[in-house]
């Protein structure tokens, strides 16, 4: 099942039209549309506002409904979802998420030179841990004091990450590695 057929079949389960779903998201109909038949790539931002709405976590637009019931799911690289968001130069993968019915999400964000997990990047988890798996970043939460510049190694454990900002350091690519904790399934 494609992420397109997911949010479609999401979007039926809760009652919601087309319609409905933009208004409450603030996206276009048009968008959405798109969405849902695969012709357009939702950026981050645009598919935490489409989980939210429809009162999911952003990987349980990945998986299929019998994948969440298994006991031991094995997802290659190669099979690894992925979506990408040209404006912010980055990428994520969903490694898991609500896989095995556990009430965790493991991401892996690669963010191109230059490219940032942008303004208002938040979760709605009481937890996450970041780890850097390459190159460098910048993170900035909330104004709260000065920004911390990560590289290969290092990581960063969050209580209540409700909003914050990564932004790729240097001239090479920079993959992070993203698990939240606490989520509900």
């Amino acid at each position: 099942m494609t992420l397109g057929q997911r949010i479609h079949q999401i979007r039926d389960q809760r009652g919601l039209t087309l319609e409905q779903l933009a208004r409450r998201t603030g996206l276009t109909v048009s968008f959405l549309s798109q969405v849902e038949r695969d012709a357009a790539s939702p950026s981050i931002d645009s598919l935490r506002k489409i989980a939210q709405t429809l009162g999911a976590r952003i990987g349980a637009l990945f998986e299929e409904e019998e994948e969440a019931r298994k006991e031991l799911t094995l997802i290659r690289k190669a099979e690894r979802l992925r979506t990408v968001d040209k404006a912010t130069h980055s990428t994520v993968g969903i490694l898991a998420s609500g896989l095995l019915n556990i009430k965790m999400e493991a991401q892996i964000f690669t963010l191109e030179a230059g490219g940032e997990i942008g303004k208002g990047f938040g979760i709605d988890a009481p937890e996450a841990f970041l780890f850097i798996l390459e190159g460098e970043v910048q993170f900035i939460r909330d104004n709260k004091g000065e920004p911390l510049v990560l590289s290969k190694g290092d990581s960063v454990y969050l209580r209540n990450p409700r909003f914050y900002k990564i932004v790729g350091r240097g001239s090479h690519k920079a993959e992070v590695l993203r698990v939240t904790t606490g989520l509900e399934v």
